[in-house]
């Protein structure tokens, strides 16, 4: 379907291009069209409408192209119940049609074309990339529809968070671009969708950071689930400080389904409910926040896990598995502990209850 609005003195033009969506001109870019402003429904009525009335003067039309030719609704006077007069080119009759559709024809540029930034429905974005100045986030949907989080960590995404930044990413206009000069209080923003081929993506765009965000932190993006093991493969548990004594180990025997003191520097025996309270606290590790996902060495010294206080070693029993360490540094003021594991790069906050928790003595002095 392609029509033409045309009144004295302006035209618009709309049709639909080859992926699906409306297009109109004349614009200052090619720019999409809800297909709701068509008037696919009402073509229809004026076919079906048949109320013949008195002679009346045209003074507005609509061309169209339909069924392999050009056509043209020609609109009369107002008639009653909000229709109007019309008459089908070639037609001989008069009809009465919807008023809307006559204030559709006359509509200007603005009402039939779509000015979001993303004009696009949120369900169709595939992958979504943000540069915070040196940051890059980038956030990928899976087959099953939930997303996750590629950059600057490989973690899983708070869905709350992201919805909170669809709704207002796809909410955008060409009001809330940025103006040059205000790179500090700007972000880039690109969406791709499942039809762009993988690698594709829309030309960034610079919003205005309040615009695109507003209270949201990209940081909090990251899921707040933090770690996760199998209660049931932990086979050793390491507890170290720094310039402390030595660490202390304790290892768990399957055969013997009992946990053994492999190194300490005290003797006695393994303190086995703060194991369990440990391990149990580890499945999964929960944070409080997430205070940057991209942190540097001077970082690492402000919020004290460059020398940390605590490091807990976990081992597991299987073959792929790797020693994770979770590093606990210096405790705010506010409450809570800052915390990192060793093969990430993201800071987050512990509860001081969990800190408790793990930092426990795994072994009871004789």
């Amino acid at each position: 379907l392609r029509a033409n609005l045309a009144v004295p003195g302006r035209g618009l033009e709309i049709w639909q291009g080859e992926s699906g969506c409306w297009i109109t001109r004349p614009c200052p870019q090619t720019e999409y069209v809800q297909a709701k402003y068509l008037c696919r429904r009402y073509l229809a009525d004026l076919k079906e409408g048949a109320t013949l009335t008195s002679f009346f003067t045209v003074t507005d039309f609509l061309n169209y192209y339909a069924d392999g030719s050009d056509q043209q609704v020609s609109f009369g006077k107002e008639a009653k119940d909000g229709k109007v007069y019309a008459l089908m080119q070639n037609a001989g009759a008069i009809a009465t049609v919807p008023a809307t559709l006559k204030d559709q024809a006359l509509a200007g540029v603005a009402e039939f074309t779509d000015s979001r930034l993303f004009p696009f429905e949120p369900s169709a974005a595939a992958r979504i990339s943000i540069m915070d100045g040196p940051v890059s986030y980038l956030l990928a949907k899976g087959e099953d529809g939930s997303w996750r989080l590629d950059a600057p960590v490989a973690a899983p995404t708070d869905q709350e968070t992201v919805d909170a930044l669809l709704e207002r990413l796809f909410a955008l206009t060409s009001a809330d671009l940025a103006p040059p000069g205000v790179e500090d209080w700007s972000i880039s923003v690109s969406i791709s969708t499942d039809a762009q081929p993988s690698g594709a993506s829309q030309q960034a765009v610079s919003i205005l950071r309040s615009s695109a965000l507003g209270s949201i932190r990209l940081e909090s993006l990251s899921s707040r689930e933090i770690f996760k093991i199998d209660a049931a493969a932990v086979k050793r548990l390491v507890v170290s400080g720094f310039r402390g004594p030595m660490p202390t180990s304790i290892v768990y025997d399957k055969d013997r389904r009992a946990w053994n003191v492999e190194k300490s520097p005290v003797g006695g025996s393994v303190n086995v409910p703060a194991v369990e309270a440990a391990i149990e606290t580890l499945s999964p590790l929960v944070a409080d926040g997430i205070v940057k996902l991209k942190v540097s060495p001077s970082d690492l010294r402000r919020f004290g896990l460059e020398n940390p206080r605590v490091t807990i070693a976990v081992d597991q029993d299987r073959e792929d598995s790797l020693r994770r360490n979770i590093l606990i540094g210096d405790a705010l003021e506010s409450g809570g502990v800052y915390a990192t594991l060793g093969a990430t790069e993201a800071v987050f906050i512990l509860p001081e209850r969990t800190v408790r928790r793990l930092e426990a003595p795994l072994v009871r002095k004789e």
